[in-house]
């Protein structure tokens, strides 16, 4: 229930603004990645634990972000202006500046999903391990830059991956460069607020390090120079060096330690920056620094905990990798006889959800600063109160995605197979009217067989209903787990599996995990219970049908108790 609570406040949330706004697309389709104008992205398993749904959401969440805050026209032209050695340098520092950039406004336009974020890349933080002797200077300076963001500006609890980048770049710019480094990143890194102005913090890294090896190189001169000097000096003889280098070596002996203070060329060294590398090797750093990916790399944690979430559930039952083509051939005649026996109950379930959906969606008045002035609310201007006025407000409802569950075991013969293809009828032919997306799926035997997907039409599977059997097992789960995962992978907000079987699955544990895990990921699961109610065993919300008269109550049942209700 917490996952879909979690979806429910944070993307469809972000999903409703990017289509209100931008008319943006959403594809769960992997890997995820965004354009600018489609997000493509793995769908959420049906199954998923918390820590899995939070990796894949967050994901979804952060691609999301970059479409409503990034300008990728803007971040084009701005790095074709960088120097082509460079580009890649200043690109990967752009990246990390503008990852904190837009999480940071997600998470306060979308308080929901400020809370998805911060979740899910600690949990990727916590399964990665510690970056420590793995990367160049190049990366971590990106990834130092990624992770100061996410603990200091994001709240993200990821110390462990920041502490071993501290030390990397400490060894790459010295203690004092860092310092300098954070004092930037402090200075700018909390305001920015656009992908010219990420660009432009970039571009700041980039000149810091240029001031440190500049000043790497002034050290280096002046120890050279000081090394000059002393050859300058009156030559000593060989024997003089010698007893020199002897008294040098005593006195080391004697105090433990060499002396700091000498005018030798160390003394430039000990200058130099406060540790930082040779001002040549830092250039060399910012002109070979190919494209890398984040260090907390969401797209492919996301990839593996959607592999994680389809393997074996609670040891009852693992999920069958592929659907069966339908065996019963066709027969269009029984179909149209199915139909003209139920044409009543298929108009009357038509003029009833009209006038439900009529009903919930009427226009209203409420009470607004703009619009109809109200004159019984006059006397509140005085109070200061803008709200004065009164005007229309149509309140929406979300369109469903309905996918229907045909049992078609050996238990299902007779009559009971003959209502249970009416009532499948009658609940296709009123959303095919209505312009609901709808998938109708039977499962049988040890298969389970797609005869209408979301996007076919309702008579190009007329023959195909008209022709189905009763015979073989009860594989409910593999049914359920099919339907379920082609339904989450769907956009639309709210979604609907209605089951119409007489209720003893082959395997009930193995129904029951399946038919929990359909709940926990935001569907609305039904169940249509052919002249028993056994299928409350692993449906929570049931009708118990027993003749074609009472099909329309049922259903209506169904739409109004899990998808109306949420209007």
């Amino acid at each position: 229930m917490n996952r879909a609570k979690n979806l429910a406040r944070s993307l469809p949330a972000v999903c409703r603004a990017l289509t209100g706004q931008k008319g943006i697309k959403l594809v769960f389709r992997g890997p995820p990645r965004t354009d600018g104008k489609t997000i493509y992205s793995n769908p959420l398993p049906m199954d998923a634990d918390e820590r899995q749904t939070r990796i894949i959401t967050g994901d979804i969440d952060h691609e999301c972000g970059h479409v409503l805050y990034t300008d990728f026209d803007v971040g084009k032209n701005l790095i074709n202006r960088v120097a082509p050695e460079r580009q890649g340098f200043v690109h990967n520092l752009h990246n990390a500046v503008e990852d904190t950039f837009i999480e940071r406004r997600l998470g306060e336009n979308y308080l929901g999903c400020r809370e998805n974020l911060k979740l899910s890349v600690e949990y990727i933080a916590q399964d990665r391990p510690a970056p420590e002797g793995t990367l160049s200077a190049g990366p971590a300076l990106a990834h130092y830059v990624d992770t100061w963001g996410r603990i200091n500006v994001l709240g993200q609890s990821v110390e462990k991956m920041h502490a071993p980048l501290v030390r990397s770049i400490e060894e790459f710019l010295g203690e004092k460069g860092r310092i300098r480094l954070d004092a930037l990143l402090s200075q700018y890194l909390y305001s920015v607020d656009s992908t010219e102005e990420c660009f432009n913090l970039a571009l700041k890294i980039e000149q810091l390090l240029d001031e440190i090896a500049d000043e790497s190189d002034e050290s280096d001169e002046s120890g050279e120079s000081g090394e000059s000097g002393e050859s300058d000096e009156s030559v000593e003889s060989d024997e003089a060096v010698e007893s020199d280098e002897a008294g040098e070596a005593d006195e080391s002996d004697e105090s433990g330690e060499s002396d700091e203070s000498g005018e030798s060329g160390e003394s430039g060294e000990g200058n130099k920056s406060d540790g930082a590398g040779n001002g040549d090797d830092i250039r060399e750093v910012m002109e070979d620094n190919p494209e890398i990916k984040p260090l907390l790399d969401r797209s492919e944690a996301a990839q593996e905990a959607i592999e994680e979430a389809t393997q074996e559930i609670d040891g009852y039952f693992t999920a069958g990798e592929s659907l069966h083509s339908p065996v019963w051939g066709k027969n269009p005649k029984a179909y149209h006889s199915l139909e003209e026996s139920v044409r009543g109950e298929t108009r009357e379930l038509q003029r009833r959800i009209v006038a439900e959906y009529q009903a919930i969606t009427r226009r209203r008045q409420i009470v607004s600063d703009e619009g109809r002035l109200d004159s019984r609310r006059l006397h509140r201007a005085m109070l200061g109160d803008r709200k004065i006025h009164r005007k229309a407000a149509k309140k929406s409802l979300p369109y469903p995605a309905v996918s229907v569950l045909l049992d078609a075991s050996g238990s299902m013969v007779g009559n009971k197979i003959i209502l249970a293809k009416q009532a499948l009828i009658v609940l296709a032919e009123v959303n095919q009217i209505i312009d609901v997306k709808t998938e109708l799926m039977v499962f049988e035997g040890d298969a389970v067989y797609p005869i209408k997907d979301f996007s076919q039409s309702l008579p190009s599977a007329h023959g195909t209903i008209g022709a189905i059997g009763a015979g073989g097992g009860t594989p409910t789960a593999d049914g359920l787990w099919q339907a379920g995962i082609r339904l989450a992978a769907r956009r639309e907000e709210r979604k609907l599996l209605m089951v119409i079987t007489d209720g003893y699955p082959n395997n009930m544990p193995a129904a029951q995990a399946v038919a929990q895990r359909v709940v926990n990921s935001g569907i609305e699961l039904y169940g249509l219970g052919i002249g028993t109610d056994a299928v409350k065993e692993f449906c929570p919300r049931y009708s118990v049908l027993s003749n074609p008269a009472g099909i329309a109550d049922a259903v209506l049942s169904a739409l109004r108790s899990r998808l109306m209700a949420a209007a």
